[in-house]
């Protein structure tokens, strides 16, 4: 159970990292383009 567990875990957390990420870089293109 635990390992089957784990990677379910993980991905969504891969996934919020990523948009983070990228709704962050957005918001420096805009505000280093201002």
């Amino acid at each position: 159970m635990c390992q089957s567990t784990v990677p379910l875990l993980i991905v969504p957390m891969l996934v919020w990292c990523s948009i983070t990420t990228i709704l962050h870089v957005t918001c420096l293109l805009k505000v280093l383009n201002e």
